[in-house]
């Protein structure tokens, strides 16, 4: 790759897009967006199960993903079933939350390629919650307490 232009793909990159993951399978595809929830949905990577659960540290290994939809002011729970095995999981996680149509991510680190793909997907991601509880990290969110993370901070 050299001067944005991509020779496995055979073209010009767009600013977001980046060549160097483009050989392991993490080529986004389009999603069907759940109809139970909104555009709007807001996920945080939690280690529990109830709005009272703490954020996780890591996105990859997280145990579930606590969704919140500010319309109707419910919570959704989505299991992370692959928290345990191993590197790379994050990118599974990452597209789950693509399928189920969130629109913005509160956690507290998270890697390379699941951002890339939430990224792609116009998914922002949001950090600054350390020690807080899932409700918590969505009022600070509210009160613009957060910061919107633009690189990885694994």
């Amino acid at each position: 790759m050299g001067d944005r232009y991509c020779r496995r793909r055979n073209r010009e990159l767009s600013p977001n897009e980046n060549c160097e993951f483009y050989d392991t399978g993490l080529e986004l595809q389009q999603f069907k967006q759940r109809e139970k929830w909104s555009n709007s949905l807001i996920a945080a990577a939690s280690v529990g199960t109830t709005p009272l659960s703490l954020i996780a540290e890591r996105f990859g290994q997280c145990t579930h993903f606590l969704l919140w939809n500010p319309e109707s002011d419910n919570f959704n729970l989505l299991e992370n079933h692959h928290e345990d095995e191993g590197p790379g999981m994050g990118t599974v996680s990452a597209q789950d939350l693509i399928k189920a149509g969130v629109r913005i991510l509160i956690v507290n680190h998270i890697g390379p390629k699941a951002f890339m793909l939430l990224q792609r997907a116009n998914i922002a991601v949001y950090t600054g919650a350390n020690g807080k509880t899932v409700a918590e990290a969505i009022e600070m969110l509210g009160a613009q307490q957060l910061t919107k993370l633009e690189v990885a901070n694994n």
